[in-house]
């Protein structure tokens, strides 16, 4: 199991700039409700919904967690980040809570 910490402030980690930890091993959701959700969103590439899963479990495991902070998880661009968060948030798995500047995203 990969245990890696960014320490320091990441901007946009969170409110209270904690380190953010990511265990790659464990982004694998067990939850039947999301497994069903994942399989009707139709994607026809296997990898971009290994992907969209692992973005949720980032989100699962750190409540407002910022796009600045998924791209680093995801070594994904700005666009293609906000095109998963889309994904997720139009078949009501997480959403975005608070301001523009302060908020954040989170499982429904």
């Amino acid at each position: 199991m990969r245990d890696e910490t960014f320490e320091g402030i990441i901007e946009g980690v969170n409110s209270e700039n904690d380190p953010v930890n990511i265990e790659n091993d464990r982004v694998n959701p067990q939850n039947d409700r999301v497994n069903e959700i994942f399989d009707r969103v139709n994607l026809k590439n296997d990898r971009v919904k290994n992907e969209l899963m692992q973005v949720y479990s980032f989100i699962e495991e750190n409540p407002l967690v910022k796009i600045a902070s998924i791209e680093q998880l995801t070594q994904k661009s700005d666009k293609t980040v906000r095109r998963y968060l889309k994904i997720l948030k139009d078949n009501g798995l997480i959403e975005y809570i608070g301001s523009d500047k302060t908020g954040g995203y989170r499982v429904v």
